[in-house]
């Protein structure tokens, strides 16, 4: 018997065998609004190895819990798409002893015309990534906006929890807008601040506080640009929190890594994570206060949840044992959907992922800041949770979601 025949009768059989066994563990249920289902449901399938990873080490809540945060963080430092395109030039500097990685136009000789910026905050849930795992979606970001881009290299929770990561952006961004510009050959007068996920939401408080200094600065900040931010620690059980978590959907981000993430970024551990998974870290006193209003599920219209939606019964309110995560949850420096006084803030353009649990933080803020008078622009689109990321690895839907981000950054 040949080569080829052997290979017919034994091994191509096999090979099938496998190529079926890995559709059947990659497939799982995709919305048909997607252009990409096998991308999504080979990135969903990753993820969830990595997280496989990190539960391993972490367990979420035990002893080994810094371990397992730390071998993540280099799991995805491992993953990170990273350029060096020649149409961008690439400085590392400190702003206010903040490290910051500036990306720049490459421009022709004898160009001297002065650019439009953005400060870009990364995700990652105050936890993980650094200014490399996003050097891919800046330098991106960069070459096809003109626009210069400063990305911020924040210190992390656990290790330093809040204040220090909002500080860190706060002193990076005014440091920018006062002094860093100059050096960088950028109009004072078109400087804006983006971020996605965690952030979207240091972005946004950076942008609340930015108004009381105003005075320190040539031109306030013209334009906020906020990526599926997390905006809201109050109601961790919205429509989309409920509709989109496990196991309806396959998400990136799972309603139980809510509060890992948020116990994690103002306490420095997992304290509090059974309760806020449940809601029951609030008081009946809060939940019925203006703050339970401004993220009520009441405010999501009908046609934004869908079949696997249930409105939450039997939620147990807080007691005297949580009493102290009240004023956190409340402050708006940590969520800026908490501050009572939201005038006065630049143009504002927030994106969301319909497929994403994060998805309803997006538009309580957006509610918001259009009763405040603000000129704010609501974008929902049909991808996932993590899009400017997965735009990297041409993802068709998320490459239309990336570019919608580089449109409004052109109009700096």
């Amino acid at each position: 018997m040949g080569c080829l025949a052997k290979f017919v009768k034994y091994f191509l059989p096999l090979c099938c065998l496998l190529v079926a066994g890995l559709a059947y563990w990659l497939y799982e249920p995709m919305p048909a609004e997607l252009d990409d289902p096998w991308t999504m449901r080979s990135i969903q399938k990753m993820s969830s190895l990595f997280e496989s990873v990190r539960t391993y080490w972490v367990g979420l809540d035990n002893k080994h819990e810094l371990a397992g945060i730390k071998t993540y963080r280099n799991i995805l430092s491992f993953f990170a798409v990273r350029y060096k395109l020649k149409s961008v030039n690439t400085t590392d500097d400190y702003f206010d002893k903040v490290r910051v990685r500036v990306y720049q136009p490459a421009v022709n000789k004898g160009e001297d015309e002065l650019k439009p910026a953005v400060v870009y905050i990364h995700g990652g849930g105050w936890v993980y990534n650094d200014v490399d795992a996003y050097d891919g979606v800046c330098n991106r970001l960069c070459e096809q906006s003109g626009v210069v881009v400063v990305s911020v290299n924040y210190r992390l929770a656990p290790e330093y929890p809040f204040p220090t990561p909002f500080t860190d952006c706060f002193q990076a961004v005014k440091y920018f807008m006062i002094e860093g510009y100059k050096r960088y050959d950028v109009d004072p007068h078109r400087i804006g601040i983006v971020g996605d996920s965690a952030g979207g939401n240091l972005a946004a408080s950076v942008a609340n506080r930015l108004r009381s200094h105003s005075a320190q600065f040539i031109a306030p900040l013209k334009m906020q640009l906020l990526i599926y931010p997390f905006l809201q620690g109050f109601n961790l059980l919205t429509p989309s929190r409920i509709m989109y978590d496990e196991p309806n959907l396959s998400t990136i981000v799972p309603l139980r890594y809510h509060a890992f993430y948020i116990s994690n970024y103002i306490f420095g551990n997992s304290k509090h994570m059974s309760r806020m998974t449940g809601n029951a870290h609030m008081s009946s006193h809060y939940k019925k206060s203006q703050y339970g209003k401004w993220v009520s599920n009441d405010l999501i219209p009908d046609h934004m949840k869908n079949k696997f939606y249930k409105e939450p019964v039997n939620v147990i309110n807080a007691d005297d044992e949580t009493a102290e995560i009240y004023d956190e949850i409340l402050n708006p420096d940590i969520f800026p959907l908490m501050n009572d006084n939201l005038e006065g803030l630049p143009r504002t353009i927030i994106l969301s992922c319909e497929y994403d649990t994060l998805r309803d933080d997006s538009y309580f803020y957006y509610l918001r800041l259009r009763d405040s008078n603000v000129d704010v622009v609501y974008r929902n689109e049909p991808c996932f949770h993590g899009a400017v990321n997965f735009a990297l690895i041409q993802s068709s839907s998320s490459l239309k979601f990336f570019q919608l981000i580089v449109d409004f950054l052109k109009t700096l």
